[in-house]
């Protein structure tokens, strides 16, 4: 299983939900790319993979992610959709 996670900001109370996420990946070996304006906000407040995959647009997804993950509100969910390929 390859999981894209789309995200913009993550305050303190999504931080302590997205915690456990990323420890279940790495129990579960999940391969997992992040967003890379998003990884630069998490990098510091979690604990994630050495040198995880990055993607800044759905050209770099294209048959590498099986599932996208939107992580925020309304608007980041408008987003992930451009992000999507349709076929």
């Amino acid at each position: 299983m390859r999981i894209a996670l789309y995200g913009k900001s993550a305050d303190s109370e999504s931080i302590a939900y997205l915690k456990p996420l990323f420890e279940r990946f790495s129990h579960h070996k999940v391969s997992y790319m992040i967003y890379k304006p998003f990884y630069e906000v998490l990098r510091s407040r979690i604990e994630l993979d050495d040198n995880p995959v990055l993607f800044t647009s759905k050209d770099v997804l294209r048959d590498k992610a099986d599932f996208l993950f939107s992580i925020g509100g309304d608007g980041t969910l408008l987003d992930t959709l451009t992000l999507q390929e349709y076929r």
